[in-house]
């Protein structure tokens, strides 16, 4: 018995043994292709910003592979010998199922290291990056790895520098401490959670007085998977800097608890519900800044953004229409072609403004705001505009309609106590002459209401629409609309588009106002004063 289950065991770790080496070279036989898909996808988000990652090498083993990457930033005033001294990135890669990486021993598909290839520096960079280390061997350490359970995750870090220099205004030091950041739960569907941190970066240069600080700051991801195939997730982003000093010459700069939120969700019906949070804490300028900041923002500010009843597939399609056209702008910019890419492709341009006029579907609706919180008082504004029709805005027949087919409000409220009165006059000469804006003993307010057609301001009803005479109910030629995004011109109303903006006198839009064979002018709107 005791020999038979010897045998057994025996049998059954070579078994195992063999189904390791089996699955360690079928893993290892797929990284290259896995490499490769890598490298395409990272090049399809770095395209609009003109970067390129080229494969320069891969050797494939058995427990570990290795590939050489350079990082390729095309540019019409770069020569060949140039292009070829491109950073390169160092990528060692661990196979599966069992991994014996540096962390220790890993279960999972692969396990991936990324660090910069020193050597692919200009000596005098490469001289100057090794003394600002102190010692470290790596700037940076990026990691990836998957798991049995199809779940990817990535950590990475970013050395302490320390570096000094010496100018004409003196020698300076700074001093950055480092980063580093986790990301976990990664899948084919949006989401994951993480933590990044950043570390502090001071600065000084004691001839001048200068100093600057920014604090350590911390970014923080948690989105689970939305319900559709088209969803960008539900959850939040949230990045927070407690403080930043700069002084020079006796006078302080100093902002406080920095922030920016980002939180996404959807409705029943998979549509995208999102909000944008701008804040600022807590601001100290110099009075001499020539800007009473402290009166303004002396106790903080925020702006909020959101949307509500978006379509992720509407918004999928915009953002590749986008990214194309940029992608095309940059390959024009980097062959040379600045003229091309500065007129535009008419193509592109016009997908990009079909797919932006597809985003005003029925439930569509926004809103914005700005709180600033001066020493004596505060100003806020606030927008609300909703899409109500119930049909999309590219089948709305004419301006009447698509007018009456939002409805919203615009608000604004400022303390009096938060500008000294010389100032406050000199920038609400205009909007209280007009009537946009009216007062009181205590503040300035005022009021903007739109619903089915009917415009209210300050309590008063204003005939905006009626300003548009005839033209209200003729009917919009939307496809004419949208490709004259792409050439300059807007088309007139019951008349073809305007290629040339009617700039050139002759084309399309008739003798102009006040001259012999113009129609009479409908009458400005008689905005109420008060």
């Amino acid at each position: 018995m005791k020999k038979g289950l010897l045998v057994t065991l025996i049998v059954l770790l070579f078994l195992a043994g063999a189904g390791w080496a089996a699955a360690t070279w079928v893993i290892g036989t797929g990284s290259e292709g896995g490499f490769e898909k890598s490298l395409n996808d990272m090049n399809a988000q770095f395209a609009t910003v003109g970067l390129r990652l080229e494969r320069e090498s891969f050797q494939r083993g058995f427990l570990t592979s290795e590939g050489i990457v350079k990082i390729d930033v095309p540019s019409p005033m770069m020569t060949e010998e140039d292009a070829d001294k491109g950073l390169r990135l160092k990528a060692k890669i661990w196979h599966g199922p069992l991994m014996f990486t540096p962390d220790g021993p890993k279960a999972g598909f692969h396990h991936l290291e990324l660090t910069m290839v020193p050597s692919s520096l200009e000596p005098d960079l490469q001289a100057s990056l090794e003394e600002a280390l102190g010692g470290e061997e790596d700037l940076f350490v990026v990691k990836t790895w998957s798991g049995l359970d199809g779940k990817v995750s990535a950590a990475f870090t970013v050395a302490p520098l320390s570096w000094k220099e010496e100018g004409a205004s003196g020698k300076g030091k700074m001093e950055f401490s480092g980063a580093s950041g986790t990301l976990t739960g990664l899948s084919e569907k949006p989401g994951g959670k993480g933590e990044i941190v950043i570390g502090s970066l001071k600065g000084s240069q004691p001839e001048t007085g200068f100093n600057a600080e920014i604090a350590e700051s911390r970014m923080e991801l948690d989105v689970a998977p939305g319900a559709s195939e088209h969803s960008n997730g539900t959850g939040y982003a949230l990045y927070e800097l407690p403080s930043v000093k700069i002084s020079e010459s006796g006078n302080t700069y100093f902002v406080q608890n920095v922030s920016f939120r980002y939180d996404m969700d959807e409705d029943a019906e998979g549509r995208m519900e999102a909000g944008y949070t701008f804040k600022v804490g807590k601001v100290t300028a110099p009075e001499t800044s020539g800007f009473p900041v402290a009166a303004v923002v002396g106790k903080g500010g925020t702006f909020t953004y959101g949307f509500k009843g978006v379509r992720p597939q509407e918004v999928e399609a915009f953002n590749e229409a986008l990214r194309d056209l940029q992608t095309w702008q940059m390959n024009q910019m980097a062959e040379g072609n600045l003229g091309a890419a500065m007129e535009g492709n008419p193509e592109k341009t016009e997908a990009v403004a079909k797919t932006l006029l597809s985003l005003f579907q029925p439930g569509l609706s926004l809103s914005a705001s700005l709180l600033l919180q001066g020493a004596q008082g505060n100003a806020k504004a606030t927008l609300e505009l909703a899409y109500t029709a119930d049909k999309p805005l590219s089948e709305q027949k004419t301006l009447g309609d698509t007018i009456r087919a939002f409805g919203g409000e615009i608000s604004f409220r400022m303390s009096k106590a938060i500008l000294p009165p010389e100032l406050a006059m000199q920038v609400m000469a205009v909007p209280l002459q007009s009537g946009f804006i009216v007062e009181d003993a205590t503040e300035y307010k005022g009021e903007f209401q739109l619903a089915q057609g009917e415009t209210t301001l300050n309590g008063q009803e204003v005939p905006l629409l009626e300003s548009f005479g005839p033209a209200l109910e003729e009917e919009i030629p939307w496809d004419d609309v949208i490709r004259s995004s792409t050439m300059g011109g807007l088309p007139l109303p019951g008349g073809d588009a305007d290629p040339t903006g009617g700039l050139d006198g002759e084309s399309g839009s008739g003798p102009m106002p006040g001259e012999p064979g113009a129609p009479a002018s409908d009458p400005a709107p008689d905005f109420p004063q008060q």
